[in-house]
């Protein structure tokens, strides 16, 4: 093993190869530094690939100080999937005495992998192979740029746009697939040729006009008619941009294009529809107008005929009305006749007859004038009770709720029922012809729940609820299903006239 890379003397450098000694003139001093100075990374082994001497330019290059390197095998600093090939690459200079030439990824300090090219042959002492000289270069950045040139030439390639790269002149340089398989060529038979190729003598002014913008402004974007090579056209989206050199003088211009055939039959089947659809809105609106019209007339004609059916509801009301004030003020006629003469001629023949009978002698004349006395005094029964049936008294004279106490009481003396009247204290003025229905109508319910409901108590509230009056009738009878309500409304509409 040996470490350093020269044999050095006082003044005279040997390179040994093959035996053959080569000299340099210079001192050590002079040879170290011009190593230690140069961008690239000189470095020797031995036989077994072990680094005897390297370069400090190591430590810009992966990071590490040139003793963290030396005396370990070379292939340590490679990547895993290098180093293998690496350790092959050396055997085989090694064995054949041939010039080596390679690249590999190593990785840093850091752990980052980078790329080095590296050039070398085998050192002689003896005629014997003693190990390897050799210089690496750092080639990251160059392969990372042809990577990029490689992604870049693919993306080009492989583009479903038409992409054309042509001088300034308008001479084409380069064209993609997609741009020489949208006029129906292979790219090979178009570089050189100038840019009127695919288009037709009509449509020349607007390129040249679009390659004047170019240069102008750097840019054109815009439709343009391209001609294929069987003589078909179609219309083309372009983007063209001017391209600059490394100090910025024009140097040529790139091309994008896409067949926007179906775009423009898809305008063209947008606007025909557009304009069907304007017709069908127009017509939609005249027949919509036609039928607001119609409905306008329409609605006159119904509020016309609400109107008159309210009216004729509230001459319906008042008739009822003023049909049942006039069947009340009957009834309270009728009742004052029962009570005034019907009533006062059976009181007085009553009386009349209690005078004959205090002087009569005759068992059995006294008799039969009883019984003439008790069918007198029950007629007078009846004709008061028909009287207070007819007209309550108290319903005029004492007002609505006297009248209803009065009717509980009757229910409970005629039908047995239990009923009880709640009121609340606040004030109920009512009108005559208000307070008359309303009586009836709580003297029907409480008819029907003797007749119907088999009930033994009942209760009637009075509420004045806001500016209305709340009556409610409840007994404990068997009631009714409510479905029977609903059925009932559905066939009849209501419970009565207005209801």
């Amino acid at each position: 093993m040996f470490h350093s890379p020269f044999d050095f003397g006082h003044k005279i450098m040997r390179f040994p190869v093959k035996g053959k000694a080569q000299t340099l003139g210079g001192t050590d001093e002079a040879i170290r530094t011009l190593l230690e100075n140069i961008n690239d990374l000189f470095y020797t082994t031995d036989t077994e690939g072990v680094v005897t001497y390297i370069s400090p330019v190591v430590k810009t290059m992966i990071g590490y100080e040139p003793r963290d390197i030396i005396g370990r095998p070379l292939w340590d600093i490679f990547s895993e999937e290098d180093a293998a090939s690496a350790k092959e690459d050396f055997k085989r200079t090694a064995r054949s005495g041939r010039f080596m030439r390679a690249e590999y990824r190593v990785v840093d300090k850091s752990g980052k992998t980078k790329w080095i090219r590296t050039s070398g042959k085998p050192a002689y002492s003896d005629n014997k192979i003693i190990g390897l000289r050799a210089v690496a270069t750092d080639i990251t950045r160059l392969k990372w740029a042809e990577e990029r040139l490689s992604l870049l030439s693919q993306a080009v390639e492989g583009s479903s746009e038409g992409i054309a790269l042509s001088d300034l002149e308008g001479n084409l340089l380069y064209v993609n697939k997609a741009f020489a398989e949208l006029h129906g060529c292979e790219p090979e038979e178009v570089i050189g040729k100038p840019l009127s190729t695919f288009h037709t003598p009509e449509q020349m002014p607007v390129v040249e006009e679009a390659h004047r913008q170019v240069r102008n402004t750097g840019k054109f974007i815009g439709e343009i008619w391209h001609a294929r090579r069987d003589g078909s056209v179609f219309p083309g989206l372009m983007h063209n941009s001017l391209l600059r050199g490394s100090r910025g003088r024009p140097i040529g211009v790139m091309a994008t294009l896409r067949d926007i055939s179906d775009l423009k039959e898809a305008e063209e089947a947008m606007r025909e529809n557009q304009a069907e659809l304007e017709r069908r809105v127009k017509k939609r609106t005249a027949d919509l107008m036609r039928a607001k019209e119609e409905l306008t007339q329409e609605l006159k004609k119904r509020k016309q005929a609400m109107n008159e059916l309210i009216t004729y509801q509230e001459r319906l009301r008042s008739l009822a009305s003023e049909l049942t004030l006039t069947e009340e003020r009957e009834r309270q006629r009728i009742a004052t006749y029962l009570h005034d003469n019907v009533g006062h001629a059976l009181a007085m023949a009553k009386m009349k007859l209690d005078n004959v009978l205090k002087s009569l002698t005759s068992l059995d004349a006294m008799t039969s004038l009883g019984e003439v006395e008790e069918m007198i005094k029950s007629a007078i029964d009846e004709v008061r009770s028909l009287t207070f049936e007819l007209s309550p008294p108290v319903l005029h004279e004492l007002g609505f709720v006297e009248a209803v106490d009065w009717l509980a009481e009757q229910v409970h003396k005629v039908n047995g029922i239990m009923c009880r009247v709640t009121c609340d204290e606040l004030p109920k003025p009512l009108e005559e012809d208000i307070s008359i229905f309303l009586f009836h109508s709580v003297r029907e319910l409480m008819v029907n729940v003797a007749k119907h409901s088999k009930a033994w108590e009942a209760k009637i509230t009075i509420e004045r609820d806001n500016g209305n009056i709340r009556i409610m009738v409840e007994d404990n009878g068997i009631g009714f299903p409510v479905s029977n309500l609903d059925s009932y409304l559905q066939e009849n509409g209501g419970f009565g006239l207005f209801s």
